[in-house]
């Protein structure tokens, strides 16, 4: 979606399209307990891969925008199914279900996940949810397959 202020510029905005803008912006703070985030609070949080690529992709397409509006929505349609699709990839647990284990269940099942399986559990926990027992649990087990395979 192509931000109207940016287009128009925020003097060519009418009242009622600022006052919205102003309360979407404030559902969002909201939505994120209420808290405004300075730039040093934005700069100490995390790197997140999938949104650096949907930052990347979003930024190459509007370098790319052109005066013609049928191009511009084909480029902006490509851009929705590319974020749709990092959030999917980004989404699947490599386990059927894990989103739903308890701790006591992950530690029932985990001696008979493969290395790889464990490896990708850990992965998904870290990008996920980051759960500090489930991720203390997955790297315990984790450095203990290592050490079994020398």
């Amino acid at each position: 979606m192509v931000d109207e202020a940016a287009a128009v510029g925020d003097d060519d905005l009418t009242d009622e399209t600022l006052a919205a803008e102003e309360l979407a912006a404030t559902a969002l703070t909201a939505e994120l307990g209420g808290t405004d985030f300075s730039d040093v609070d934005v700069a100490a949080l995390p790197d997140d891969p999938a949104a650096d690529e949907i930052t990347s992709t979003v930024d190459e397409l509007a370098v790319n925008m052109s005066d013609d509006a049928a191009e511009d929505d084909a480029m902006i349609a490509a851009s929705e199914k590319a974020i749709e699709a990092v959030h999917e990839s980004a989404a699947e647990a490599p386990v059927a279900g894990y989103d739903g284990f308890t701790i006591a269940q992950l530690r029932g099942r985990l001696r008979g996940y493969q290395p790889v399986t464990v490896d990708e559990l850990l992965a998904y926990e870290q990008a996920n949810q980051a759960r500090p027992p489930f991720l203390t649990l997955l790297r315990n087990r984790q450095e203990k397959l290592a050490r079994e395979r020398g």
